[in-house]
Parts: structure tokens; C-alpha cells; sequence
């Protein structure tokens, strides 16, 4: 198992039935039937290839446990407790969650980009966000977020801009606003029109006035 498939699959709560929407390899499916974190497991694609990829993996171990829906999202798939959406882009993640006709209560979410929309989606669909962090696996850095329905986090505009456990003491999120600084510093050195200097200059500010921030809160603390 990797360090992604274990993160994503430690925030998933115990329930009755989840979708694994996106189900690539089935490799969350499995570790969650392993562990006896559901009952039944709906595996969900649009492609034939990685869906049938899924279904070889848990036919041989959880036969019993799972169904299968070559579909987009939630589309034609029963009412699920829970459901877990890994490895897409966050605008695509919105999408899936606008289509679908009814909420989960709890969502597992892992956007590849555009966490912050994703944040200010669920806050306007009557979402909370329990968990929320950074991670690094795999020589990438992941934000993972566990949502649930009709649950108040009281998020503040930084917060939902960029984690309320990455503002915390997240050794991973440090290191990659570190690597962001350095990133910007060195587009400073490029040929730049004024204007675009001007906008890096201030996005340059900003990560370090929160880089600042966090050492600052965590020696308070």
C-alpha cells in the first residue's frame, strides 16, 4: 500500500456503503474492505480499462462486496453513505458533486489542484471540513480533506484559501511553501513585464508573510 492509498484510506469512516468514485486500480476499494471500514463498496469509472482493473482486484478477495458502474460520478449509482474522489482535478470534483442528486454525508476528497474552490464549494453546499492537510508520498505533495454534511467549521478566508491544518504545525506544507518561495524568487529573476512582475512580486509577499505567520504560532505554542 502506498503512503496516498493509506493517508486517503485513514480518513475514510467506518460505514454501511461507500463509492470509490474515480476507482482507477481499486486499490482504496481494497484496503477498505480490508479493513472492514464498509460493508459494500461501489466501484465507479468512465473508463472500461482501470474499471475492469478494479473489479479483477476485488472479485478475487471481496467477491461478495462490491458492485461495479462504468459511469460518470454518482450517476445511476444507489444512495452511499460516504464516498471518496482521489486523483482528479478539483473543478472536475465539483462537477461530479453538482451532478450527483443526492449528498453523502461524509466526503473523502483528494484534488490534484484547485483545493480552495473545492473548500469554497462545500462550504456553499452546506458541507463542513473536519480534516483538511497536506501531505507528502511518492515525490508529490497531496491535500487531502474529509468533509461532512451539515457540519459547522467556522473557516476563516485564509483557511479555506489554503488548509486550516496546513496554517498549524504541518512540517510537509513548510517545506512546500518553501519550495514555492524559492520557485517565485527565481521567476523575479526572469525578463518580466512590469505588471507580471508586480502580481509575483505580491504572491511572493504573501507566501512569505504566511510562512512567517505559521513559525510564528507554532513557537507561541
Amino acid at each position: 500500500m502506498t503512503k496516498r492509498t493509506e493517508v486517503i484510506t485513514s480518513l475514510i469512516v467506518k460505514c454501511e456503503t461507500l463509492a470509490d468514485i474515480g476507482c482507477d486500480h481499486g486499490y482504496v476499494s481494497f484496503e477498505v474492505l480490508k479493513s472492514g471500514k464498509a460493508e459494500k463498496v461501489y466501484l465507479t469509472d468512465i473508463s472500461p480499462k482501470s474499471l475492469d482493473k478494479a473489479v479483477r482486484l476485488l472479485s478475487e478477495f471481496f467477491p461478495s462486496k462490491f458492485t461495479p458502474y462504468l459511469t460518470d460520478g454518482l450517476t445511476d449509482v444507489p444512495y452511499i453513505d460516504e464516498a471518496v474522489i482521489a486523483g482528479m482535478g478539483g473543478e472536475e470534483i465539483i462537477k461530479i458533486l453538482k451532478k450527483s442528486v443526492y449528498k453523502p454525508v461524509i466526503l473523502i476528497l483528494q484534488p490534484m489542484k484547485n483545493v480552495d474552490k473545492v473548500r469554497k464549494y462545500l462550504h456553499e453546499s452546506g458541507y463542513g471540513i473536519e480534516r483538511d492537510f497536506m501531505f507528502y508520498a511518492e515525490d508529490k505533495y497531496y491535500e487531502v480533506l474529509r468533509a461532512k454534511l451539515n457540519y459547522e467549521d467556522d473557516y476563516t478566508e485564509t483557511e479555506e484559501l489554503y488548509g486550516r491544518e496546513n496554517l498549524k504545525n504541518n512540517a510537509d506544507f513548510l517545506v512546500y511553501l518553501d519550495r514555492k518561495i524559492k520557485e517565485t524568487e527565481q521567476i523575479l529573476c526572469k525578463n518580466l513585464k512590469e505588471q507580471s512582475r508586480n502580481a509575483i512580486k505580491d504572491r511572493l509577499e504573501t507566501l512569505k508573510g504566511l510562512k512567517d505567520e505559521i513559525k510564528r504560532d507554532i513557537r507561541i505554542d
